[in-house]
């Protein structure tokens, strides 16, 4: 787990997650990217601040525990799609871990038929920094050449909140240099950075029809989840 102030997340967790409980429970997808997090811990308690909206696709929704003990958890949901992508940052006192789960397809991308030429994914980030201690948005898109299965992950229109309140995508203030850029490359389902910016990418595509994408991102000064549809 990586380790941010108490006081910190106290400030940053009003726009974290709101979950299901029994009739929600996540399902294995391509990469194992599910964390017993995400399984098991996704039930709000009744003290507790929320948030919700809508942008782009994506439906944002979360909620702050009042009890440190418990975990608090910002999430995305893919509109249209909710069983096939979620994803999401969870927090527990100082530590943070992003998390993504969604329904896997029978067929790995290369044998569906409906998929040719370059298809893409968007959606959006939810993160943190964990230098600047900041909650980070982003538009993401993920295009991929199916003859080759390799593609481009883009991070674009960055911005960041101090206050949680406000953070509404296309609001708020440039994080660092705006955007940041992938190459990737898929293997059965899932896809893995291959070069481009400095992280890690660890992500798969989604749904019975590969509908969705989803994954991670962990950098030294941001962690997050990710999705979107095609």
């Amino acid at each position: 787990m990586h380790k941010m102030t108490v006081a910190a997340l106290s400030g940053l967790l009003i726009l974290a997650a709101c979950g299901g409980g029994s009739d929600n429970q996540p399902m294995t997808d391509a990469r194992d990217l599910v964390t017993e997090i995400g399984r098991t811990d996704l039930m709000p308690s009744s003290d507790v601040l929320s948030h919700r909206f809508d942008h782009d696709g994506i439906r944002y929704s979360g909620y702050l525990t009042l009890d440190t003990n418990e975990w608090s958890h910002a999430v995305g949901e893919v509109i249209g799609v909710p069983d096939k992508a979620q994803f999401g940052v969870a927090t527990r006192g100082t530590d943070l871990e992003p998390w993504v789960y969604g329904r896997n397809s029978h067929l790995d991308v290369s044998e569906n038929q409906q998929l040719s030429g370059t298809v893409t994914w968007s959606g959006g980030l939810l993160g943190f920094d964990r230098e600047q201690l900041v909650f980070v948005g982003a538009d993401v898109a993920l295009q991929l050449d199916i003859s080759s299965l390799t593609g481009d992950l883009e991070f674009t229109n960055m911005t960041y909140w101090t206050n949680p309140l406000t953070a509404v995508p296309g609001t708020g203030a440039q994080w660092r240099d705006g955007d940041l850029s992938y190459d990737i490359a898929v293997t059965g389902n899932g896809f893995t950075r291959t070069g481009g910016d400095q992280g890690s990418i660890d992500g798969a595509i989604l749904g019975v029809g590969h509908e969705a994408m989803a994954g991670t991102i962990e950098r030294p000064d941001l962690e997050g989840a990710f999705g979107g549809s095609r």
